[in-house]
């Protein structure tokens, strides 16, 4: 097998990879929205903050020499249903778990987290189906379809590859 063969076959599997790995980010992102449209329908019920915390993630895909810390709000909320006691951390289906936006420093997050406080109480959405699971907000956001976009865009760029790889290897029609 010289170099050229090699070259084809490696795209040919990156381009598959690349498909696959599309689909499977497009279905949880299409599961994901699904849920979050879902929950627009879910019963509430009155809950209490359990816990309030500011968590620092490093973003972005830099160097980590050049990723910036950024802050956000991290609740654990409890509620009942049918007469149990159960425990619940995703704020909403668009922002997971995290209750407030990113904040590039420590003492902006907890100042948004001074507007949470363990013991109040707020409502709680369930889903009727499985009570456990349980969000803040319901509903969809723009950001609800990011994963699906990402998915559509791995999928096309594995598809691309493809074509390319098969162009590159079909004989010349001249």
């Amino acid at each position: 097998m010289d170099m050229r063969d090699r070259q084809r076959q490696i795209a040919r599997v990156v381009g598959i990879g690349l498909s696959l790995l599309g689909v499977v980010v497009l279905l949880i992102g299409l599961y994901l929205a699904w849920l979050g449209w879902r929950s627009q329908d879910w019963p509430s019920v009155a809950g209490v903050v359990d816990t309030v915390q500011v968590q620092q993630s490093k973003g972005g895909s830099a160097s980590a020499a050049q990723r910036q810390p950024s802050w956000h709000v991290q609740l654990r909320y409890r509620y009942d249903v049918d007469g149990r006691s159960r425990v619940g951390e995703r704020y909403s289906f668009t922002r997971g778990v995290r209750a407030s936006d990113d904040y590039p420093d420590e003492a902006l997050a907890r100042a948004a987290a001074a507007g949470w406080t363990v013991g109040k109480p707020l409502p709680v959405y369930y889903d009727p189906l499985r009570p456990d699971e349980a969000v803040l907000e319901r509903g969809i956001g723009p950001a609800s379809f990011i994963p699906a976009g990402l998915g559509v865009g791995l999928m096309l760029l594995g598809l691309l590859l493809g074509w390319w790889q098969r162009r590159a290897t079909s004989p010349d029609p001249t």
